[in-house]
């Protein structure tokens, strides 16, 4: 790390690179909140969240390089990699644990790449084409409550696009199209609240 700059590349480290590009999906772009355009390296785990959704992945932020504290993104694309710049001012980070939703109801996702899995199969390119109400009686209560929540516009689809972009399986638990749905697997979580929030 020079002059607190810390670069990654996906020639480098492919792994580490695509969980840098899944936690940095969720800082906001050209927000004046300090906060919610920053990426925090706690102790345990980053985060990133520009108040509508949260991508959290639980390794310590030194399995990354980094060590705890806030980062602003300089850069963050596929073709110049990713480029981050240690603040040294101490900020204000929300009070992230309050926000996630309590396990529920549940619904297996993955992503088209993850390969096979037991339950409901949401592929990334077939999304917002491929679902709708007419699915309803083939899928679990869980998965037809954000499908539901997506057809009446509360739940984003492209935070959730995002959200399961990695080539992983991420289990769903969801109670309505008026709370937040959550993705885990392992150590990724995301959170996304409905558009209304």
């Amino acid at each position: 790390m020079e002059n607190n700059i810390i670069y990654f590349d996906k020639k480098q480290n492919k792994a580490v690179y695509a969980d840098m590009r899944w936690v940095l999906a969720a800082v906001g772009q050209g927000d004046t909140r300090f906060n919610l355009c920053r990426l925090c390296a706690k102790p345990d785990r980053l985060e990133a969240t520009d108040g509508h959704r949260l991508h959290i992945i639980d390794r310590p932020p030194q399995f990354y390089g980094l060590e705890p504290g806030f980062y602003e993104v300089k850069r963050n694309t596929k073709a110049q990699g990713i480029v981050l710049e240690r603040e040294q001012a101490d900020i204000n980070w929300p009070d992230t644990d309050c926000v996630i939703p309590k396990k529920t109801d549940l619904v297996w996702f993955y992503s088209a790449r993850s390969g096979g899995a037991v339950g409901y199969d949401v592929e990334r390119d077939s999304f917002p084409v491929e679902i709708s109400s007419k699915y309803y009686g083939f899928v679990s209560s869980a998965a037809a409550k954000i499908i539901r929540a997506m057809d009446e516009g509360c739940i984003n689809l492209n935070y959730l696009r995002d959200a399961l972009d990695l080539e992983e399986s991420f289990d769903a638990y969801v109670t309505d199209g008026v709370h937040p749905v959550l993705l885990a697997n392992h150590n990724y979580r995301a959170v996304v609240a409905p558009m209304r929030v």
